[in-house]
Formats: structure tokens, sequence, C-alpha cells
């Protein structure tokens, strides 16, 4: 399973390098289309703007995604469990990350819960 961290600091380049890398590694081990749960946990707006619109902007990667937002207090439990809901399934490929993530969701934790299966 593939995390990606989508940072406000990361230049979008920096991003589209990370996903079109991961792209071309899933394509290589036969996925025809991968596709990427984009996780947003926040209340602002701009955020899940900014990630939808950046990540439509990669028109040129095969790739697609699907974006779930929480709202900022979301416990840090639900995002696991809907993580590990997610994993086994066979049409998921990786998550994208919106970070920072809320003070009271650890992001060490939330990574290796993606990368647990």
């Amino acid at each position: 399973m593939v995390s990606i961290l989508f940072d406000d600091k990361k230049d979008s380049s920096v991003i589209k390098k990370e996903i079109t890398s991961q792209v071309e590694l899933l394509k290589k081990q036969g996925k025809e289309t991968p596709h990427f749960i984009a996780l947003v946990i926040s209340n602002d707006s701009d955020a899940v703007t900014q990630v939808k619109n950046t990540l439509e902007s990669f028109d040129d990667i095969d790739f697609r995604h699907t974006m779930m937002e929480f709202e900022e207090m979301v416990p840090e439990f639900l995002i696991q469990a809907q993580i590990e809901s997610l994993n086994p399934r066979n049409n998921i490929d990786g998550f994208i990350i919106k970070t920072p993530l809320p003070e009271h969701i650890s992001e060490e934790k939330i990574v290796m819960t993606v990368l647990s299966n």
C-alpha cells in the first residue's frame, strides 16, 4: 500500500513527482489505472479545494482518486478504522494524506495504519 503526504509546504511539482513515481511502479506491477484515496481531515474548505484542484490538475498522470473528507475533530481511531476498512480492497492502491493533521491525530499512526496492509 502506498502512502503519500500532501503537505502545504511541498510544491505541487514535488507531489506530482511522488504520485507519478508510485503510479509508474504500480503499473509495472500490473495495475492498469491505480486508485488512490485522498484523506483530508480539516474544517477548512480551502484545504479540501486545494487538494481537489491539485489532484485534478495532474491530468497527464493516469490514476483515479477519491476524496474522503473528515471534520477536524474526528477521533483518530475512526480515521484508522476507515483506512483499515479500505486497505484490503483490491481496487485501492494507496492513500494521499493531507498534512498537517489536527494535533490530536498522529501522522505516524495514520501512515503506519496505511502501510500495515
